[in-house]
């Protein structure tokens, strides 16, 4: 299994922080929103390699970052920057595109997982692995929210009792169900040629619900519902409430030892 980090966005909303700093390296309970990300994926025997695809503004900063996690032997697998030569957002390629751009260039030709570089995920992936494993099928991680403004700007899906998908719409108006889709999939290795096929179709170079969307035309995509929500940092509000929440946690925590 190989691993495709999305994280060619230019973070405009957390500006100045992010002017000059990929929003995947802000520091979150003490260490890069990606490391979280990438301690889940470290216990899972199958990954390989994983490909973090960034743009011409953040590729060196990502490079002198991996360098030192490969160096160090932090992670079980190998950490790879693609450059996907972009600039700025008048010109960048969107996160479908994106994915097609690593895939050119290597010849993947396993089983791959595909997440957001920007969020924080908190279960057991082994746990998806498995049920990934148990259905055969793409998988994607769903959530429930009550609030229905969150769901109107976010990917909602739909599922049968079986935990089938039905349906995905992004930023539906009128939200058909309560369960948010996340950037987070489970691709299955003959999924690969899909995307060229939908991104020659005319198929939205950005959005990722708008290719699960089109991809449940084709196939099955099971969904692996979630306990806790995941946490999307993309405005400065959120950032700054996920960094309050792990400094609380952090001081009750050690507020809880017990005196020597």
């Amino acid at each position: 299994m190989h691993g495709v980090i999305l994280a060619a966005g230019y973070a405009t909303r957390l500006y100045p922080l992010t002017k000059d700093r990929p929003k995947p390296l802000l520091p979150v309970g003490g260490k890069p929103l990606l490391d979280h990300l990438l301690d889940h994926l470290s216990r899972l025997d199958e990954m390989k390699r994983i490909f973090i695809v960034t743009n011409a503004r953040f590729a060196p900063i990502f490079a002198d970052w991996v360098q030192s996690k490969n160096n160090n032997g932090t992670y079980p697998f190998d950490l790879v920057v693609v450059d996907d030569g972009t600039t700025d957002n008048d010109n960048r390629l969107g996160a479908i595109a994106d994915l097609q751009f690593v895939l050119d260039r290597y010849p993947i030709q396993d089983d791959f997982l595909v997440a957001a570089g920007d969020n924080l995920f908190d279960f057991d992936f082994r746990a998806w692995i498995n049920f990934f494993r148990q259905r055969n099928s793409d998988s994607a991680v769903a959530y429930t929210v009550d609030d229905v403004e969150k769901l109107r700007r976010s990917g909602v899906i739909r599922m049968n009792e079986a935990g089938w998908a039905i349906s995905l719409i992004e930023k539906p108006q009128n939200p058909p169900s309560r369960w948010v889709c996340p950037a987070l999939y489970l691709f299955k290795s003959d999924t690969l040629k899909e995307i060229r096929h939908y991104l020659d179709s005319g198929g939205d170079p950005d959005l990722p619900g708008r290719f699960i969307a089109w991809l449940l035309t084709r196939q099955p995509l099971a969904v692996y519902p979630l306990k806790e929500p995941v946490t999307d940092i993309g405005t400065m509000p959120a950032y700054e409430a996920v960094c309050r929440r792990f400094k609380e946690n952090s001081a009750n925590l050690k507020g809880s030892r017990a005196p020597f």
